[in-house]
């Protein structure tokens, strides 16, 4: 047998090894060492070839491989532009290293060429001001059909009476913004009781707690029974939401876990906002003390209608702010940069211990 047998499978196996060799190869695998690992292939395959079959694979399929290597600059440039083609949101450098398993510096380095030249294009444009960090140019928009549109709200109630000053619509991203103890998992938690069983299902994704730990925190709700939270979902769940939200219901994420490359919570939170339809999502992130907005800063701002922070105010509780609020309820009285203060009861019961008012200077 040979390249030339019309085998198929015989066919589709010489093609793996054939892929896989490509891989070494860019890798930076020659010589010997790569015959080897290709006979181990051959062999391991089709336990049936004599060397010499061994042998005249070998030299067929190794020449194959290099061709469909980075030898030529040409199939480099299709196979990365493919790959941006088909990313979403923000990448890296490093990013397309990793996926088509590139290691050696001069195809880095080719790399960063031919993606400088999707820039000059207008194809791809730089993140910010970072050289390495890059998105896809969208060009398409779909028309708004807004004769048709409906503008019923989405029935939701909040802590601390938040409805009666801001209105959410479905398809809304909301970010609920705090600090350590400032109370993000209480919030999330009392927003999952206020609104089972009022119409949509509840899905609440933690990626902190086990059973153990969610157990404990929902017995401290002194008016609810284990067997009332049944009416919501828990889910264990700490990255790639967008593959598992539920395009109709209350999704709410406690927490959206990214510890660097902050620049990538807008990636995320975009890829969530096209998962959903008639549903809205609640999205807890990490506040570090001194900011003003959560982890991403003003990357995690544009898509929310509804952005709220929590500020640990010890002794005397927490500080709850509306930094940004979209949709108005009342059109006299403008939602944002409101303010109120709470205390957390059993590290979970929410109370208001001051009215909604703009801050002093």
């Amino acid at each position: 047998m040979n390249l030339s047998s019309t085998d198929e499978d015989y066919i589709k196996l010489l093609g793996n090894v054939t892929e896989i060799t490509k891989y070494l190869i860019k890798g930076g695998c020659e010589g010997k060492k790569l015959e080897t690992y290709m006979k181990f292939y051959l062999v391991s395959m089709f336990p049936y070839f004599t060397d010499e079959q061994v042998d005249a694979e070998v030299f067929e399929l190794k020449k194959l491989a290099y061709e469909l290597a980075w030898d030529g600059q040409k199939s480099l440039t299709d196979d990365l532009s493919s790959w941006v083609m088909e990313t979403s949101g923000s990448f890296t450098n490093e990013d397309y290293y990793k996926s088509a398993n590139i290691l050696q510096p001069k195809d880095k380095k080719k790399v960063r060429v031919i993606l400088g030249r999707l820039v000059e294009k207008g194809i791809i444009e730089r993140v910010g001001n970072k050289n390495a960090v890059f998105r896809l140019i969208e060009s398409n928009a779909d028309e708004i059909d807004f004769i048709n549109a409906s503008v019923k709200e989405f029935m939701i109630k909040w802590p601390f009476k938040i409805e009666y000053l801001v209105k959410t619509h479905p398809k809304n991203i909301i970010i609920i913004a705090g600090e350590q103890n400032a109370g993000k998992t209480a919030f999330c938690l009392n927003v999952a009781k206020l609104n089972m069983n009022q119409g949509p299902n509840i899905y609440y994704f933690s990626s902190e707690m086990g059973a153990a730990e969610l157990k404990d925190r929902l017995s401290c709700f002194e008016d609810m029974t284990l067997e009332d939270w049944k009416a919501v979902k828990f889910l264990e769940r700490s990255n790639k939401f967008s593959d598992i939200i539920k395009p109709n219901a209350i999704n709410i994420i406690d927490y959206l876990e990214i510890t660097d490359n902050f620049y990538l919570i807008g990636s995320e939170l975009k890829a969530i906002h096209e998962r959903l339809e008639n549903g809205i999502a609640i999205i807890g992130l990490q506040k570090d003390g001194k900011s003003v907005l959560g982890r991403g800063s003003s990357f995690g701002l544009e898509k929310p209608r509804l952005y709220i922070t929590l500020q640990d105010n010890a002794p005397a509780g927490a500080i709850i702010t509306l930094k940004k609020a979209k949709n108005w309820k009342d059109k006299s009285r403008n939602p944002n940069g409101l303010e109120a203060y709470f205390k957390i009861r059993n590290g979970c019961e929410l109370y208001q211990t001051s009215e909604w008012e703009y801050p002093t200077k």
